[in-house]
């Protein structure tokens, strides 16, 4: 399970333990009881590659159409409408599958 949490700025200094028990908290309120089902956790923060998901911030995501020759992203990080989504992952490939298309003139 992979878990994205908002609001950087106030968790990004937090303990792994208040965290978790954020999330054990937070999942709870949508009928899903994690507290004492997770075996082993592990807590990824990288403060440069952080950004707020309010309003004003997306120009911080990049675009699927790259500068580097023959480099093309995808996935829900880049530079589309649905943040951390399964929608936005596949939105993206698409998009990426365009970029490619034109590079290439198919399209």
């Amino acid at each position: 399970m992979s878990i994205i949490i908002g609001d950087p700025e106030r968790w990004i200094k937090a303990s792994g333990e208040a965290i978790l028990s954020q999330v054990y908290a937070d999942a709870s309120t949508i009928g899903l009881p994690l507290s004492g089902h997770i075996r082993q956790s592990r807590i990824i923060s990288h403060p440069e590659d952080f950004h707020s998901l309010a309003p004003g911030y997306d120009h911080l995501r990049p675009r699927q159409q790259t500068d580097v020759p023959g480099l093309t992203l995808a996935g829900d990080y880049t530079r589309q409408p649905y943040f951390a989504t399964m929608e936005g992952a596949v939105l993206s490939g698409q998009r990426a599958a365009a970029v490619v298309a034109r590079r290439f003139g198919g399209g």
